[in-house]
């Protein structure tokens, strides 16, 4: 079995050859792609972008390590947008004082690790054909302190397995519940049944008895409303009722008049790509009822009867505009034209306009400062943009309307709508949420998904069981769990609720515990069986095994991970338009560089693995973050709702 595998495994790495170049495909390879892709567009121009921006193009979450780990063709280990996916995430950027708005950057230091030149050339000397080299050089790396997470993976049972990881990862309140919940498929209603306290428990029975005897469904439904406050519980039935992602956001509107107001907003600027002066009708005030009135404006002479209310010099201003228009050099007759509107001050107009470099709004300022201002907003008006009429009497209307005008002129227009609405943190997560609703495929996963910052854990776990199940009675029974867990519960059941097994439970569960090199490793172990050559390649990245192939027959820092290794192509290739366009001061740019230099050359970690030793080595050796002790039980405590204190 494990000959067929070896086989199997070498036949991929081999496949992909010593030559550089592939037509194999990488599991994660749409996943990588996905994310490469939205890192370039984003970032044209030389534009930052954030760790919340990848996530709202490319749908799941991205660290800087993992941006450098999807570029090199790695496992592309992202963050799913789930609880569980969103928690972990958070635990990792807490660890390097990073956020959701930090900046993604590659950072070198973050390059997947490489067994040195000394590891290679004994290797060598002791291997007889290539595929003896691989076995060998992918026992030594990527570090002895994961070699534990190999063995676990390679037990013949899923419990044994799961088991295994726990006590590896020093996760002591794991343990016990593995053991409760056993061999089969966890389910939030085995969660509930490993719990200890017995009042716990009777109120989940008397729940699911509730749903049993219910007549209909929305009676049903209300048995789970006792851990919900009378707007969850109205958005619940809502949610349960209208279960498409659109129906969603309407039910959503309840939870606050800012949700209400950032989706019809967002919706009309982003969506309909409607006119910005269009979608600000739910805008209070003047500046609200200025912006209908130049949005439905058709013609100049419309948007002049917008603006000649604020101005009531408009209607002269423009027709002694006219007269000049049409006398240009006629001098008696540009008198006559105008004096029905000056009087006697015609002649000094004329005079005026004849002064060589005057200005028409400087000659109408001098005879009544309000008439050359109502010709400068003439000019303004003569523009064809309607959102132009608007920016022309910001100023005139007063109040907010300066703010707006800027406001509706920006390109971006979920920035639009975020500056039409007042930069507060209401706002903020309204808009996050609609703009991730967008991508939601049902009202479960929506309220999942998209509600963080709006609903807690536990909150969201129940509404979403509920609006899943319908009238489902046997699936609104399941939701009790939920429904009687305490809060840090809720990422758990979401963990039993999704998992395909014990393994993918235990990972799920042990996500927040353990850094993110270590949770990178634990799946990397996982899809290879605790394989060592493959173990290597997903987490040293195939590039890494495809450059070791060349060190079999070549010179180490020469002919393999040399100058222009396959890592450095691949970044290269990777951010291509990135690392030509913008000059050798781009962040890219440098960084691809500093890559380049630490894999490769006489400098290079092959040959001084001490330059990584520092941070990195603790970040492998020590796999709980923010914490020194070898078995930190404060961070099991505060981030494992497996004790169950209820």
């Amino acid at each position: 079995m494990l000959g067929r595998f070896f086989s199997w495994i070498f036949g991929i790495l081999l496949a992909v050859g010593s030559v550089g170049t592939s037509s194999a495909a990488a599991p994660d390879s749409a996943v990588s792609k996905k994310v490469i892709s939205c890192y370039n567009e984003l970032a044209k121009g030389g534009a930052q972008v954030s760790i919340q921006k990848m996530r709202d193009c490319a749908n799941v979450w991205v660290t800087p390590r993992i941006l450098l780990r999807c570029a090199l063709e790695t496992d592309c280990a992202v963050y799913p947008d789930t609880i569980e996916g969103r928690t972990s995430l958070d635990v990792a950027l807490k660890a390097e004082n990073l956020n959701r708005a930090s900046q993604l950057v590659l950072r070198p230091s973050d390059i997947p690790p490489i067994p040195d030149a000394k590891k290679i050339n004994d290797c060598k000397k002791s291997s007889k054909t290539e595929d003896d080299f691989l076995r060998c050089v992918a026992t030594t790396f990527p570090s002895p302190a994961l070699s534990g997470l190999r063995d676990c993976f390679e037990k013949p049972h899923e419990l044994d397995r799961a088991t295994c990881f726990a006590k590896t990862t020093n996760n002591p309140a794991l343990v016990p519940v593995l053991a409760c919940i056993g061999s089969d498929k966890p389910s939030p209603q085995k969660l509930l049944n490993c719990a200890a306290n017995a009042d716990v428990k009777a109120k989940a029975e008397k729940i699911q008895q509730c749903i049993q005897s219910a007549q209909q469904a929305q009676t049903a439904r209300d048995c789970l409303a006792a851990s919900l406050t009378p707007k969850e519980v109205v958005l619940a039935q809502c949610l349960a009722n209208n279960r498409s992602p659109s129906a969603a956001a309407s039910c959503l509107d309840q939870l606050s008049p800012d949700m209400a107001k950032s989706r019809k907003l967002v919706g009309c600027l982003v969506e309909n790509h409607s006119s910005p002066l269009s979608c600000g009708a739910d805008l209070a005030g003047p500046a609200a009822q200025k912006m209908m009135c130049f949005a439905s404006a058709r013609s100049t002479a419309d948007k002049l009867a917008c603006a000649t209310p604020l101005n009531l010099e408009l209607p002269r201003a423009t027709q002694i505009s006219e007269c000049v228009k049409r006398y240009p050099s006629a001098t008696d007759e540009l008198t006559s034209c105008a004096a029905p509107f000056l009087g006697g001050e015609s002649q000094k107009l004329v005079a005026c306009v004849r002064t060589p470099n005057s200005k028409m709004d400087g000659c109408l300022a001098a005879l009544n400062p309000r008439l050359g201002d109502a010709k400068r907003t003439i000019d303004c008006l003569a523009s064809s943009d309607p959102s132009r009429g608007f920016d022309c009497v910001a100023a005139q209307v007063g109040g907010d309307a300066p703010r707006i005008a800027g406001c509706i002129k920006n390109p971006d227009r979920n920035a639009a709508a975020l500056c039409l609405l007042g930069d507060k943190p209401e706002v903020r997560v309204a808009q996050r949420v609609y703009g991730c609703i967008a991508t939601g495929r049902d009202a479960s996963s929506v309220i999942l998904n998209c509600t963080d910052g709006i609903m807690d854990d536990r909150t969201r776990q129940n509404v979403a069981c509920v609006a899943r199940a319908g009238s489902d009675k046997g699936q609104l029974a399941g939701c009790a769990a939920s429904a009687v867990l305490p809060p840090d519960a809720a990422r758990m059941v979401s963990c039993a609720s999704n998992s395909q097994g014990m393994t993918s439970f235990a990972l799920c569960a042990a996500g927040p515990t353990i850094n993110e090199e270590w949770r990178i490793a634990a799946e990397c172990a996982v899809q290879t069986g605790g394989n060592p050559v493959g173990f290597a390649g997903c987490t040293a990245g195939r590039l890494t095994v495809r450059e070791l192939t060349k060190c079999f027959t070549g010179q180490v820092g020469k002919d393999c991970f040399g100058p222009n290794n396959t890592v450095v192509i691949s970044l290269n290739n990777a951010f291509k338009d990135l690392t030509q366009g913008p000059g050798p001061n781009n962040e890219v740019v440098k960084a691809v560089k500093a890559i380049g230099d630490l894999t490769g050359g006489p400098n290079s970690v092959i040959n001084n693995p001490s330059q990584l030793t520092g941070s990195r080595e603790s970040f492998v050796n020590k796999p709980f973050p923010g914490s020194s002790e070898s078995v930190p039980n404060k961070t099991v405590r505060d981030l494992n709702p497996l004790n169950w204190k209820f």
